[in-house]
């Protein structure tokens, strides 16, 4: 039986993010980090931070889904190993942690 091999540390570049079945008036604004420090924050990104919150979320063709991306950008930003994501919005904050080393290796 073959050991699921996994990466201790893979770099993942974070391009976007959907809400699926996202009522209208939900726009939060969105704050990216790891352990130590702010990696993306729409509050402070140069795009973004004298935009309103509806500015810069897009409803996407699917009803009921928002996007937030910044076109013309490769990415948000570039993550290695554990990250939060925490979105805030005037209904209140939601926050979890993810991963990056959760993706199995493939062999070829």
């Amino acid at each position: 039986m073959e050991k699921d091999l996994f990466c201790p540390v893979r770099l993942c570049m974070l391009r976007g993010f959907r809400l699926h079945r996202c009522p209208y008036w939900i726009r939060p604004s969105i704050t990216v980090s790891d352990h130590s420090s702010v990696l993306f924050s729409t509050k402070k990104h140069p795009r973004t931070k004298d935009l309103l919150l509806e500015d810069f979320w897009f409803s996407a063709l699917k009803k009921g889904v928002m996007v937030f991306a910044l076109p013309g950008e490769p990415g948000l930003t570039e993550l290695a190993g554990d990250f939060k994501i925490h979105f805030h919005d005037r209904q209140g904050d939601f926050y979890c942690w993810l991963n990056t080393t959760m993706k199995k290796i493939e062999k070829y």
